[in-house]
């Protein structure tokens, strides 16, 4: 909980309020709320970084997340949320995504779990270059189908293609066996590996 107390106020305050929310809203269903993203890592980009959180409930009760996700919108920072049952977690059907905050919560003491019991099994680092190898023309080709709209005039740079871009960047050093997080420290390791080859 001492990273959340270095995050900018906006971000403590919030964070606060959507986790007050989850436990009135989901009540005796919420196991445990995990903060990830840039703030679980206490590397905010004020104005450009979303709360992201990962919330596993007993049961997936539509009408709870509903009214959750309707009372969270009002907020002036982006959450994103990722649920989950118990018995997904059981199964380990999880996402890479998720595989990738949890290998940060293990490896480097980040994403903190701000509620409940962390339910998350070890993850290995072997995953999460299997599933980047797997992923790397799908997130290639996304990417490449957003670039061409923009140098075709019919989007313009914005969060969402410069977020593509870093996910890119990210799962290609994973294939590399290299990993990274943070915009900033992920396209500095890239342009290292990238002049290092093209010397």
């Amino acid at each position: 909980m001492e990273n959340i107390e270095l995050l900018p106020n906006c971000y403590k305050k919030t964070i606060h309020e959507v986790k007050k929310m989850a436990i009135s809203i989901f009540n005796n269903n919420l196991i445990s709320m995990t903060l990830g993203g840039s703030a679980g890592k206490n590397d905010v980009i004020l104005g450009w970084s979303d709360i992201d959180l990962y919330i596993v409930l007993k049961n997936y009760d539509t009408m709870s997340i509903k009214k959750y996700s309707k009372l969270i919108n009002k907020f002036d920072i982006h959450i994103g949320i990722t649920y989950y049952t118990k018995i997904e977690i059981l199964n380990k059907m999880i996402d890479n995504k998720t595989k990738i905050m949890i290998y940060e919560k293990q490896k480097l003491k980040m994403n903190p779990t701000i509620y409940g019991v962390d339910m998350f099994h070890k993850v290995y680092y072997k995953e999460i270059v299997d599933n980047d190898k797997r992923n790397l023309p799908n997130v290639l080709h996304k990417f490449r189908r957003m670039h061409n709209n923009v140098i075709c005039g019919l989007e313009n740079i914005n969060k969402n293609y410069i977020k593509n871009l870093l996910l890119l960047l990210k799962c290609y050093l994973n294939t590399r066996h290299v990993f990274s997080y943070g915009y900033a420290k992920t396209v500095d390791i890239f342009l290292k590996i990238y002049n290092l080859e093209n010397v």
